[in-house]
């Protein structure tokens, strides 16, 4: 059965924007109809000549799928004539507007990255609109009504570039003016190319995703960059480009960028944009900005831990640090409580640790003693080794008084072997790692039952212990 084809209403086609927007739909598959205010910009494909002003809609609404606005006055029309530019660009807007959603037409909406104050760059959706003119006041107030009605989509663009905008024609000197086009070194730009706008625009109409979305450059510079950068392969236009600072400006740099934010390409991520942001914690983060693959083995200990726990009903973390794993295993068993003996630690996970609700953080240090809440599971990665050889049995007999007597722990720990290629930073802490058969000896003191294993990267096996990295112990029911 043949599907036919999203018929969409592009407002405005007599724009740069609009003009190319309209033929890129048709080329894309798209069935579009289009309006335009000039008579000389309309053509058999177009069908209308109509102003924004005329609340009389010269076309039918059956069958349209989706509207794009990109009609509006500029920002300088916008200060020449500002009762004309809120005529225009909200009033007729919005009138438009509420009727194509009232008839369950998608409308979307092009918006400018002036409805920010520019003292911040990269804006994203979240920050606050603060508009620095006219032009982005008049923006802004749409943006919020058609937010109100729903159905309806916002696109805020930076500085679109296309072989058709004033300024690469200015630039070219086609302006009509006389005198040299000059490129200000003061005030910034975030562009955007024009082909890059309408794919945007295209996955918006595609997805129907009502909301606020963001497409600008991915860098900001200067506009006498910019003209160096457009016409580098032009070395006669670029000649002839006078490169001198703003006296408008007046040393102040604004900026003009925004943090891209579109639907994704696959439906099945739309709630991506939705979900909160994770912050990692602060040896995670470390890790991952030093040494990234430490936190593949950093996970793969976790998971074995979690599936050797799995079922168990209270369970104690001991050195849990920023708890980058901990989750794992918290989806495993019924509470864990996470312990550190280092208070920023802990501190900081309960502030900003994303499974703080479901984790308990606390302090404890088990040199000082148990904890008796009759745990029937425990666990400690990356702990014994930094535990003086004088006080192992200690530590180990404070966490077997912490247990029940049919309890489980798993102890993890890297190998006296594997000391010759760990860092300086990592010696200098290690101060007590062992062989497996030593770690399985010390273990039994406290525990009928202990297994060792083998583990390389993120790999847990039997394997020859004296060429493991790292020796994981488990170790059941407790002596005594």
């Amino acid at each position: 059965m043949e599907t036919r084809a999203p018929k969409v209403l592009v407002v405005g086609v007599d724009g740069e924007i609009g003009s190319y927007v309209f033929s890129d739909l048709q080329h894309a598959g798209f069935e579009t109809l289009g309006t335009s205010r000039k008579e000389s910009h309309i053509s058999e494909a177009v069908h209308a000549n109509w102003d924004l002003r005329d609340e009389l809609f010269p076309m039918e609404f059956q069958e349209l799928t989706a509207a794009v606005i990109c009609a509006s006055m500029d920002p300088k029309a916008c200060d020449l004539e500002p009762k004309l530019a809120r005529e225009v660009n909200v009033s007729a807007t919005i009138r438009l507007a509420t009727e194509l959603v009232r008839r369950g037409i998608f409308v979307l909406f092009l918006s400018s990255n002036s409805v920010f104050d520019g003292r911040v760059s990269f804006a994203g959706i979240d920050n606050e609109v603060e508009p620095r003119n006219l032009y982005g006041k008049l923006k802004a107030e749409v943006e919020q009504e058609l937010l109100t009605l729903g159905g309806s989509a916002v696109l805020r663009l930076t500085k679109v570039i296309s072989a058709n905008s004033p300024i690469v024609k200015f630039w070219r000197g086609e302006g009509g003016d006389s005198e040299r086009p000059v490129a200000f070194d003061n005030v910034l730009v975030s562009p955007i190319e024009i082909n890059h706008v309408s794919g945007a625009i295209q996955d918006i109409l595609r997805s129907r995703t009502p909301g606020v979305y963001h497409l600008g450059g991915l860098n900001e510079f200067t506009f006498a960059d910019l003209a160096v950068d457009y016409f580098k392969n032009e070395p006669d236009v670029l000649s002839k480009i006078k490169i001198e600072p703003s006296p408008s400006a007046e040393g102040r740099r604004l900026h003009n960028s925004l943090t891209t934010r579109l639907p994704p390409q696959e439906a099945q991520y739309s709630a991506l944009h939705s979900s909160n942001r994770v912050q990692m914690g602060l040896m995670s983060g470390y890790a991952y900005l030093e040494d990234p693959k430490r936190l593949t083995f950093t996970l793969a200990r976790y998971k074995f831990v979690s599936k050797v726990l799995a079922g168990c009903s209270k369970t104690l973390e001991i050195g849990c640090a920023d708890a980058f794993g901990s989750p794992l295993v918290s989806k495993e068993v019924t509470q864990l409580i996470a312990t550190d003996f280092d208070q920023s630690f802990v501190s900081d996970a309960k502030q900003s640790h994303p499974y703080s609700s479901e984790i308990e953080f606390r302090v404890h240090d088990m040199l000082g003693g148990p904890i008796l809440e009759g745990f029937d599971s425990a666990f400690a990665l990356d702990v014994l080794e930094h535990i003086p050889q004088q006080d192992e049995e200690l530590f180990l007999k404070n966490v077997s008084d912490s247990l029940v007597n049919a309890s489980k722990c798993v102890f993890g720990m890297p190998s006296i072997e594997s000391q010759v290629h760990a860092s300086p930073i990592s010696v200098q802490g290690h101060v007590n790692c062992k062989t497996a058969p030593e770690l399985k000896a010390l273990l039994e003191k406290f525990f009928k039952h202990v297994f060792v294993f083998s583990m390389n990267d993120e790999v847990v096996h039997t394997g020859f212990t004296p060429m493991a990295q790292y020796l994981i112990a488990v170790a059941c029911e407790k002596k005594g």
